[in-house]
């Protein structure tokens, strides 16, 4: 039998004759279930527990939900929705997970997880589709919230049926509306999954450390209660054990004891999803042995305790799974987005021009406009030539280009920096092309990265080009290692690759609630970025959040092996970056693809990010000297290594 089976029409509630008796035996049933221990077991001191509402499909009714976070996290974009047990027909259980969703997001700090622990309504009161609505309205809402990357979806007993049927509802409207696929894994433990006639309910052992057994009277009354029209338990939105591998989300674990009604189901549904031949549908099955059915809401021994921990642990691995980034990223905001994030930018960018004073470019060099060709007909990129007086081209450039927050027109800030290392390196013959690059949100993802890689590749094949070596300032400095590694293979069979990196405080990961850590000490010059603008950066530069997980984004996910040989990286340690920066040259460092001086890293003591556009103090002046020639004395190493030159 199948979901064919399953009446289209049905009784949106019980008969005035059936109803009383439903009730009352729901009513006696609730009466000596309670509620167990683990509504008030202890978590993390550092877990915070909110309690909250979101809405529902019918106007004015809210659905209440427990929200649990490490305390001071900032959202990750990632967010796992749990449903307690309820039988469908018990309302104390909504709490008893706690443990579980405080160990969640105990374990996934890191991750940035945050756990809403949701509740929905019961039955006999609010038969199907009521809690079925509930559940789905949920995973809905967190789908269509544009800050929300990562959903996994997980539950118990009835919550772990209703974890299964809103996965799948969210996919398909997902799939249907062609929007990213943000329900990533799914976790059901000892799910209730085959309201059919005739399931088996003997459990492999009949002996039980923790856990409750239930007469056979129990789950026809559960049964009974939740739905109106016995035909309903051949409907996949009732007995989930019918969905198949394509309809569920890729990544499936199901937890349950041997001593459990239900394991002889748990194990089914998951053989007949491998089964399925789905290539993108991993299942798993762990099995925790002689425990019954809701055994960690009370274990009673210290061997269930622990039983619960490894379980537990089984869980904490879904939610790390990677994001995909999407191949071809969406190249314009929409259209009710856009002209908001345009006026807050546009704001921004008048801010800026009116408080930041560009210093004179020394004279010691000449300095000239000019254009390089595009990817695109008939447009150019724009940049500014640096030359030490009196000298001619070697055919060795630096390519630099500024920082902006992806939104900033800042063309011209670093002529100080690029002047410098074009007379200090006048020896050598160092030509520094300072470029420019298309801002966000008129020109998102990935517009900039095209110039970056555009002007790489032309100085490569440029005639008399005999070295080439690429650096910049923040999002410049972020957008240069990407580019490197991009074009990379496109230079492979060139003479002219890219032989270093020169990155000034790059903004190297610029995924959800990572990359930027609060500083130890007040700067004496440059700035704060507060998260609130970082979000508006990563907001104005990719249309589509997953985007952010893309190594051209973050190039934090860059591996050794894809960089060139020589890197160079600075930052003050009063920048909110200084810490992902520092983490990231020493796992550069460590690799074996380096050699023993080809990656340095520099830290300049009480400077903030930007320091050395605007420096305030004498202090600030001298560290800016300090870390120029610092970066010269690097690229020197680099342009007199024969193994570097034509």
């Amino acid at each position: 039998m199948t979901d064919e089976i399953a009446p289209i029409d049905f009784p949106p509630a019980h008969s005035w004759l059936a109803y009383p008796s439903l009730w009352l035996r729901s009513t006696i049933v609730r009466t000596y279930a309670g509620s167990a221990p683990s509504k008030t077991e202890p978590i993390p001191d550092d877990v915070e527990v909110v309690h909250s509402t979101i809405p529902s499909r019918e106007e004015g009714r809210l659905i209440k939900t427990t929200i649990y976070k490490i305390k001071g996290s900032k959202p990750s974009g990632k967010v796992l929705l749990n449903w307690h047990g309820s039988g469908f027909i018990l309302r104390a259980p909504f709490g008893e997970d706690r443990p579980y969703c405080a160990y969640l997001v105990d374990h996934l700090r890191d991750e940035g997880l945050t756990v809403y622990d949701m509740d929905y309504r019961k039955a006999p009161e609010h038969p199907y589709p009521a809690p079925n609505h509930d559940a789905e309205d949920a995973v809905l809402h967190f789908a269509n919230l544009d800050e929300v990357t990562h959903i996994s979806t997980s539950g118990f007993s009835a919550g772990g049926n209703l974890a299964i049927i809103a996965a799948a509802r969210a996919k398909a409207y997902l799939e249907h509306h062609q929007l990213p696929a943000k329900v990533k894994s799914l976790i059901p433990v000892y799910p209730s999954l085959d309201k059919r006639p005739g399931a088996n309910r003997t459990p492999p052992k009949s002996t039980t450390r923790s856990g409750a057994a239930f007469p056979p009277w129990v789950f026809k009354l559960f049964f009974q209660a939740l739905c109106t029209d016995p035909r309903l338990a051949y409907s996949k939105q009732v007995s989930p054990f019918l969905f198949k591998a394509g309809e569920l989300p890729s990544q499936i674990t199901v937890i349950c004891g041997d001593a459990d009604p239900f394991h002889d189901d748990c194990v089914k549904f998951v053989e007949n999803l491998n089964a399925g031949n789905v290539p993108t549908t991993s299942a798993n099955f762990v099995l925790v042995p002689d425990e019954g059915h809701s055994w960690d809401k009370a274990p009673s021994c210290p061997e269930s305790f622990e039983a619960r921990e490894k379980a537990y642990e089984e869980v904490v691995k879904y939610p790390k799974a990677v994001i995909v980034p999407p191949t071809n990223p969406p190249r314009s905001h929409r259209r009710l987005r856009y002209p908001f994030l345009w006026l807050k930018i546009s704001l921004l960018r008048q801010l800026l021009k009116s408080k930041y004073k560009r210093e004179s470019t020394p004279d010691v060099v000449e300095v000239r406009d000019a254009t390089i060709p595009s990817r695109d007909a008939g447009r150019t990129i724009k940049a500014i030539i640096y030359q030490a007086k009196g000298t001619q081209g070697a055919g060795k450039y630096l390519l630099n280009w500024h920082g902006s927050g992806s939104i900033f027109h800042n063309l011209g800030q670093d002529n100080v920096f690029c002047a410098f290392m074009a007379d200090h390196l006048r020896a050598e013959g160092l030509t520094v092309v300072d470029l420019d690059y298309r801002k966000s949100p008129e020109h998102p993802f990935p517009a900039a990265h095209e110039d970056f890689e555009d002007a790489i590749l032309h100085f490569a094949k440029l005639e008399g080009t005999t070295q080439l070596h690429v650096g910049g300032f923040s999002a410049g400095g972020k957008s240069a290692i990407a580019a490197a590694a991009t074009t990379k293979a496109a230079l492979q069979d060139s003479k002219i690759q890219v032989s270093s990196l020169l990155l000034f405080y790059p903004s190297l990961d610029y995924r959800p609630g990572q990359g930027q850590s609060i500083p130890a000490f007040v700067p004496r010059s440059g700035f704060i970025t507060p998260p609130w603008l970082v979000n508006t950066f990563k907001r104005a530069l990719c249309v589509d959040r997953r985007s952010l997980y893309d190594k051209r984004v973050s190039p934090v996910l860059l591996q050794p092996e894809e960089l060139p040989p020589r890197v160079f990286l600075l930052c003050g340690d009063a920048d909110p970056y200084y810490e992902s920066i520092r983490d990231f040259a020493h796992g550069l460092q460590s690799s074996s693809r380096f050699e023993k001086d080809g990656v340095e890293f520099v830290s300049i003591n009480q400077e903030g990010h930007g320091w050395d556009k605007t420096p305030l103090c004498p202090e600030t002046f001298e560290a800016r000297t300090f870390a120029y020639e610092k970066a010269a004395a690097f690229l020197r190493k680099s342009l007199s290594s024969p193994s570097l030159s034509e």
